[in-house]
């Protein structure tokens, strides 16, 4: 099966994340929860239904998806696939090299249209393990 890359570039704006200071009650309670849960949900505004100041939908803003061209893994292998006829570190070593292409594929698009899409941003695009 080919993989498809899809990159969104605008998702990060349609709401706006309200920061929480050190000492306040709503810092406080985000480590609670992020201590008992593992994870916390962030304080956000949107706009509303009636008004667009404040509310929970989303902001009107664009988000402009991508899609890349296909990665073939037979071609990125130069091969068939056939896990069933490989040893565990070749198919790591496969899932490595198809892996390397597929994101390869996002920073190309990325650096296409990062300044069509994103002429704001305030950041690169970051992958994070």
């Amino acid at each position: 099966a080919s993989l498809v890359p899809v990159l969104s570039i605008g998702e990060n704006d349609v709401y706006d994340v309200i920061p929480t200071r050190r000492g306040t009650f709503a810092y406080n309670l985000q480590q609670l929860c992020k201590s008992t849960f593992g994870w916390t949900v962030p304080l956000f505004s949107g706009r509303g239904v009636f008004n667009y100041s404040i509310g929970v939908l989303p902001h009107r803003r664009r988000i402009a998806t991508i899609v890349c061209a296909p990665v073939h893994p037979d071609e990125v292998l130069g091969h068939v696939l056939d896990v069933r006829s490989m040893s565990a570190d070749e198919i790591n070593e496969a899932t490595r090299q198809v892996h390397e292409v597929y994101m390869q594929r996002l920073i190309d698009v990325w650096n296409k249209y990062k300044d069509e899409y994103a002429p704001d941003r305030v950041k690169e695009m970051e992958f994070v393990e």
